[in-house]
């Protein structure tokens, strides 16, 4: 998102904007379920960022549910350097990020990108117990939003799909429930 470029309709009038989003520390709540090499986990994330479009403020709300696998290597050990593969669904709604034409009088509505994501991350995890620890890594996420849905709710394919890519440092404490496998 580079705060500067519009996606017209084919055909149409309509056009919707792509907000420069500001940096945030996004929460991010999972629900796990521990394997013999691993974890499969379940996540959403969800927050309110400020935007801008050439330096016009916007208001938008990012959302992402996550589908990962956790790896970890020496199993037998404190600390065990992990991977982590999954799949991402991520929305970015933008409030007023939508109108009609380019006319002044245009109808303005609000906006919503939708498309498909791949996170990854590479880090450590250390035990202090055998339920409980702490893990570091570093998280990068390509996402390639492939739809647009505007005005009236009409649904666009974009065309082309645009990629947006995110890298972070991650520190995630947690509590296994039940036996550690």
């Amino acid at each position: 998102f580079d705060g500067q470029t519009v996606y017209k309709e084919v055909n149409g009038e309509e056009l919707a904007v792509l907000p420069r989003l500001h940096s945030r520390n996004l929460p991010k709540f999972y629900f796990g379920y521990p394997t013999h090499k691993g974890a499969l986990e379940f996540s959403y994330e969800r927050a309110r960022h400020d935007a801008s479009f050439f330096e016009f403020p916007l208001d938008v709300q990012f959302n992402c549910i996550n589908v990962d696998g956790r790896f970890f290597f020496l199993k037998h050990r404190r600390f065990q350097p992990h991977v982590v593969l999954g799949v991402a669904f991520p929305w970015l709604s933008v409030e007023d990020g939508s109108f009609s034409s380019d006319q002044p009088d245009a109808e303005v509505g609000d906006s919503s990108w939708r498309g498909p994501g791949l996170n990854t991350e590479v880090g450590l995890t250390a035990f202090i117990t055998p339920q409980a620890g702490v893990s570091v890594g570093y998280a990068y996420r390509w996402m390639y939003f492939s739809r647009m849905r505007g005005l009236d709710n009409e649904v666009f394919k974009l065309e082309p799909s645009f990629k947006e890519t995110s890298g972070n440092f991650v520190v995630m404490g947690f509590y296994t429930f039940g036996q550690k496998k």
